[in-house]
């Protein structure tokens, strides 16, 4: 028999709706109670920071309109999604047909009114966040100047692509966002009133309405997105270059505005549906957008494309070229636009035709000697020494060399060289040396085991000490660097005029986690001379004050570490300092500013030490420019950022004060920067080592192997695409792109030595490997940012890869590497310079050997080469020697050997100083001299032996055999 279920009130007493809905209530206040905490800790926290770093004006800023747009978006959203839950309620609800008790249908009723609640604050918040991440779109609109560059399709400034139309793209973005989620939750309401009261799903005629005006607002949206997607195709990159192209602008904007019509008459054909056709004309009116955008938006310009534009390309695509080749040159500082562009940009790169070229160095000419080889080895290496341009060639290479400090200058396993910097300084004696350079940094996990504690990682071991810096071109007997400061504490030699008086660094590239400073633990300073350690007590501004009760709660739950509350060792002086790596630091006060990869250390005049940052000012949005590596097409270097090592100070000063996007944020944080002809009020040596920036000239570069190209039927068969040139690394199977290098060279036509970076480039293709041209950066005083590019005589200049060719080929160079690197030796191949030198090219590779067991290169041969002849030599100098001889013998300078005037005396005088370790006394003529004469000594020797016993033999009356 079956059983027939039937509901007992007695086994099921009355849901207290009230208790629930009151614990409902406690457990959400408790969360939203323990969110605001959460939120608060960190704004404290920030609070204090920022105020220690002098910035609290810019922070309040930012927290003011974050909050601002915070609470404008939640009540937004609250009212209009909560209205429409209440319509939906209101016009939904009514009597339940299901066959249960009145207890289940207000338990059901219950249920869907606190998830209606739940999810309105929930998406509110969700959408508050949203509006609040977008404060730089809203600030840069507020604070919009003008660029005074006019896009070519829409005549508007590029102020209304870079700061109008993001905010545009948001607000349409975030309102369809809205209008789209508000139909999803009204329709999950409407679902789930209608399942609990057991009816079929229809669309009444009052339910119609409401959907129908959601649809207006939908379509309304998707028409505004049409209308900005018009503006957007000036990104388009369907086109021969970047920008809109031909069928972009004669099918897609037409297309497009077709579109805006369509979406518009959607939205009318919404509204209609509440009096004609009901659920028909609503389902048609989407549909007749939906496949207008399906046909005309997809189809349509492809067909037009293939079919207008492919069989006659080139003439259809010309205009919008070249329009793509001027915008991308404007962009990235190549040009810089004419009054209303008539005719053109005006070029800023200083491009030079290299006509006389020679493939042999004449020293005669170079160091201005015409006696040079009747010179003895002594007067030719005074004469190198002299000349600014040989004596600064770059031997070590910046990743073999960090091996090297950190195995030799570290004296401790917890100090580290993260990484090595070239820059130059002018000495006390007014010589001016091209450097390598790299700061000692503290690595807190590289304590001994046994000293792995939260005292001595957290309050005492708290900085790196001093720095490491060496020549760029001496090495000593063992290959391993020369130096001119190395030792702890530092003590430059007197003759350089170098002074580091406070050597301490707490904020440094790789220097993470937070530290506490002047407390009860005695703070490591660094390792005595016996090995013992030396303890000092921290005497900055850096950091923030954690000497009460509160601010060490909030910072024991920001840093999640719950010792900062309890630690009996932090008292009322003490400091918390975190942040401490510098691009960090930076990012968290200007995060609109892009950072350059590699800050490098400065020793002041002062004594002291300090960061500069490159920052640059970079947008995706210039209308019609090429983007870089898929993330701008637009940059600046507009700020160098200098960073205070011992105290974490921070100063903005601005190199380009009338770059727009600058100008942007100095409108909207006053405070924050600083002219750059203040930074002498800091120290005056900042301005002396102020270089141009390697990921600017890389992204420069990089986009100039095309865009030199200036003329649209020259660029868009791309005929002359040049390409980076590729050198050997390590191995001669491991090739790779020659990396921009600083050197310190005479530019041709100039008069004197300067700071250079420079990069060689090839032709594109795989064939060709010759050089084509070069470009520079300059970096000294009033040619600061001035770029130079060099174009050689096609087919004439050897390119980096073809002298590797050459080294790698070298049968003598090939035998003594054999000797060089047996088994458990590997030889690594530095970077290849290509050094302009008078109307020729020297290059210059160093080479390492390293122990496969040990990471310690040591620099032990340097190898030359010309046009013609390539050399492995011990030093330099003897490399130099033997490739200047080699010309001279070849013919090549118009000198034959034997008309040489006098043969060079290699000995130098008795009373002169004798030479460097690292430089032989005697070139390689000297040598062979020095040979040819022991080997007559000898031979005469023999002689006399002979004679000797012939004599001897003559004398007991032998017979000579």
């Amino acid at each position: 028999m079956e059983r027939v279920h039937v509901w007992d009130e007695s086994l099921h007493p009355p849901f207290n709706w009230r208790r629930y809905t009151k614990l409902g209530i406690v457990i959400g206040v408790l969360v939203l109670l323990l969110a605001f905490l959460f939120v608060a800790k960190g704004i404290y926290t920030d609070w204090l920071w920022f105020d220690g770093l002098g910035f609290l004006g810019p922070f309040k800023k930012v927290l003011v309109m974050r909050i601002w747009l915070f609470i404008s978006a939640f009540l937004i959203v609250a009212a209009l999604l909560g209205a429409n839950l209440y319509v939906a309620y209101r016009l939904s609800w009514g009597e339940s047909l299901l066959p249960v008790p009145a207890e289940v249908i207000r338990m059901a009723k219950a249920a869907i009114i606190v998830g209606a609640i739940a999810g309105l604050v929930v998406i509110s918040l969700i959408f508050g966040v949203v509006a609040q991440g977008r404060w730089e779109t809203v600030l840069v609109y507020m604070n919009r100047v003008p660029f005074d560059v006019v896009d070519p399709q829409f005549g508007r400034d590029m102020s209304f692509h870079v700061a109008v139309m993001p905010l545009l793209h948001f607000i349409q973005g975030w309102l369809m966002g809205l209008v789209i989620v508000t139909v999803a939750a009204v329709g999950a309401l409407y679902v789930a009133i209608y399942a609990m009261r057991g009816l079929r799903f229809d669309i009444p005629p009052r339910i119609l309405i409401h959907v129908a005006v959601l649809g207006v607002f939908l379509m309304l949206t998707i028409a505004a997105a049409h209308y900005l997607d018009i503006y957007e195709l000036v990104f388009s990159g369907r086109g021969a270059a970047p920008g809109a192209g031909y069928t972009d602008v004669n099918a897609r904007i037409p297309v497009l505005w077709l579109l805006v019509a369509i979406s518009l008459v959607s939205a009318a054909g919404f509204a209609a549906s509440i009096y004609y056709g009901g659920t028909r004309t609503l389902i048609a009116a989407f549909s007749l957008w939906a496949a207008i955008a399906i046909l005309a938006g997809a189809i349509y310009p492809t067909a037009y494309q293939r079919l207008r534009v492919k069989p006659n390309e080139f003439e259809r695509e010309q205009r919008y070229i070249q329009r793509a080749i001027d915008s991308t040159l404007i962009a990235y500082n190549f040009a810089a636009p004419n009054s209303g562009q008539v005719n053109g940009p005006e070029l800023l790169i200083d491009e030079r035709q290299f006509t006389e070229y020679t493939p042999w160095v004449d020293p005669r000419e170079v160091f201005d000697a015409p006696d040079w080889y009747s010179l003895s080895d002594r007067e030719r290496l005074e004469l190198l020494d002299a000349d600014g341009t040989t004596k600064n060639i770059r031997l070590w290479d910046h990743r073999p060399l960090r091996d090297t400090y950190n195995q030799i200058r570290t004296f401790r396993q917890f100090y580290n060289f993260v990484g090595v910097d070239v820059d130059r300084y002018e000495f006390a004696d007014g010589e001016v040396r091209q450097v390598m350079l790299s700061a000692r940094e503290l690595f807190p996990e590289r304590l001994d085991e046994n000293a792995q504690n939260w005292v001595n990682r957290k309050l005492s071991y708290t900085h790196g000490y001093s720095v490491a810096m060496s020549p760029v071109t001496e090495f000593t007997e063992e290959g391993e660097p020369e130096f001119f400061v190395h030792n702890i504490p530092p003590n430059p030699p007197p003759e350089l005029g170098l002074n580091i008086t406070r050597p301490e660094i707490y904020y440094g590239e790789n220097t993470k986690g937070f530290v506490v400073v002047n407390t009860e633990t005695d703070e490591f300073d660094y390792p005595g001379p016996e090995g013992s350690p030396v303890y000092q007590d921290y005497g900055g501004i850096g950091g923030v004050n954690v000497g009460s009760l509160i601010r060490r709660a909030a910072f024991a739950w920001e840093m999640v570490d719950f010792n900062l509350l309890i630690s009996g060792q932090i008292n009322s002086e003490s400091r918390i300092q975190y942040r401490r790596e510098i691009d960090d630091r930076v990012s968290a006060v200007a995060p609109f500013l892009t950072l350059d990869s590699d800050p490098y250390l400065v020793i002041g005049d002062t004594g002291k030490l300090w960061w500069i940052i490159d920052a640059y000012t970079t947008t995706d949005r210039f209308a019609y420019s090429q983007e870089f590596e898929g993330s701008y097409n637009y940059i600046r270097n507009s700020v160098k950022v200098v960073v205070d090592p011992y105290n974490g100070s921070l100063f903005f000063f601005v190199i380009e004060p009338d770059e727009p996007i600058v100008q942007i944020y100095r409108n909207a944080f006053p405070d924050l920067f600083t002219d750059f002809d203040e930074i002498d009020n800091l120290d005056p040596a900042l301005r002396d080592h102020i270089r141009y920036p390697m990921d600017l000239f890389t992204a420069q570069s990089e986009i100039y192997l095309r865009y030199h190209m200036r003329d649209p039927e020259e660029f868009f068969p791309s005929n002359d695409l040049w390409a980076r040139a590729q050198e050997v690394f390590i191995t001669p199977v491991n090739t790779q792109a020659v990396e921009p290098y600083y050197v310190m060279m005479k530019l041709p036509g100039e008069e004197k030595e300067e700071f250079v970076l420079l990069l060689p480039f090839t032709p594109g293709g795989e064939e060709r490997k010759n050089m084509v041209a070069w470009m520079a950066a300059r970096n000294d005083g009033d040619n600061y940012g001035k770029l130079v590019n060099f174009i050689f005589p096609e087919g004439q200049v050897d390119g980096p890869e073809q002298i590797e060719g050459r080294i790698t080929s070298d049968e003598e160079i090939g035998r003594e590497l054999s000797l060089l690197c047996p088994e458990g030796k590997e030889c690594i191949r530095g970077n290849l310079l290509a050094i302009p030198i008078a109307d020729a090219f020297l290059y210059v590779e160093p080479l390492y050997i390293q122990a496969e067991a040990l990471a310690l290169p040591q620099l032990k041969k340097v190898i030359v080469a010309d046009g013609d002849n390539v050399f492995m030599e011990d030093t330099l100098f003897a490399g130099l020697n033997r490739l200047f001889d080699a010309a001279r013998d070849s013919g090549a300078l118009g000198l034959i050997p034997d008309e040489t005037p006098t043969p060079r005396d290699p000995t130098p005088p008795p009373d002169e100083t004798p030479p460097p370790p690292d430089v032989p006394s005697e070139g390689l003529a000297g040598e062979l001299e020095n040979i040819g004469a022991a080997v007559d000594e000898l031979k005469e020797s023999l002689d006399a032996l002979e004679e000797a016993l012939d004599r001897i033999n003559e004398s007991i009356g032998g017979e000579s055999q």
